[in-house]
This record gives C-alpha cells, structure tokens and sequence, in this order.
C-alpha cells in the first residue's frame, strides 16, 4: 500500500507541478519523484505482465519534467530509461526511444547521460539473456 500511495503522490507531484510554470524545480521534491518511479519499477519486476498504460503515464510526464527543469537529475533519468527496458516488449522500447529522443530534443545537455544510461540497460539485457540474447531465441 505504502508503494501504491508513494507513487501515486508522486504522478500527482508530477502533473500539477508541469501546470505551474514553465520551468519546474525539482529541488523541492526529487525523493517523491524518485521514490514513485522506484514503485513504479519495482511493481513491474514483480509482476509478469503490466499493462504499459501506467508506465507510458508515468514517463511521459517524467520526460515532460525533465524537459522543464534546469536541474540535472541522473537518478530520474536512470528511471526514465531503466523502466522501458525493465518492461522490454517492442512497445516498451519503442516508447522509451520517443520518449530518450524527446528529452535530448528539449535538453541537448542531458544527451550524453541518457546514452549512457540506454548503453548500461542494453548491456544488463545481454547478461539477462533477453530477447535476442535469449539462448532460445528463434
């Protein structure tokens, strides 16, 4: 319950905080954001199969914050791309793309971290055997 309330006060942080204004400050609560993306990731791990309305939800409106703030926040940005990947279908991977491609559109200066992040979420698939790594793959 704690998870479910922590992440849902979180969306809630992160949609009224993108009414406000133009640029947010996430100074006063990037734990909240944190914590309701670490919920968010943690219920996809356990579950084996999400419905990506939620997680599309919740990362559109990560992804519009981020573009929205002067602040560098790689913690977030490690959700914004870690949660894709956790889901790894071709929808989940094609959103987390336009969602990557949106933010470095917005924030030329978070480009190299957000690389970063996508070449370490590709290389722990290659050590999950995911996908086209998966021995059984056909």
């Amino acid at each position: 319950i704690r998870d479910r309330f922590s992440m849902s006060y979180g969306i809630n942080l992160l949609i009224s905080s993108l009414g406000q204004s133009t640029t947010v400050r996430m100074t006063d609560y990037p734990d909240t954001v944190q914590e309701a993306l670490a919920a968010l990731e943690h219920q996809i791990r356990t579950e084996k199969h999400i419905s990506l309305d939620l997680p599309r939800h919740i990362l559109r409106r990560t992804a519009a914050l981020l573009c929205n703030t002067d602040d560098s926040h790689p913690a977030i940005i490690a959700y914004l791309v870690s949660i894709p990947f956790q889901i790894f279908s071709k929808e989940s991977i094609r959103m987390g793309i336009a969602l990557w491609l949106g933010v470095i559109n917005e924030k030329p200066a978070m480009e190299s971290r957000l690389l970063v992040e996508v070449a370490q979420a590709w290389e722990r698939t290659i050590r999950r055997k995911q996908g086209i790594f998966d021995p059984n793959f056909k």
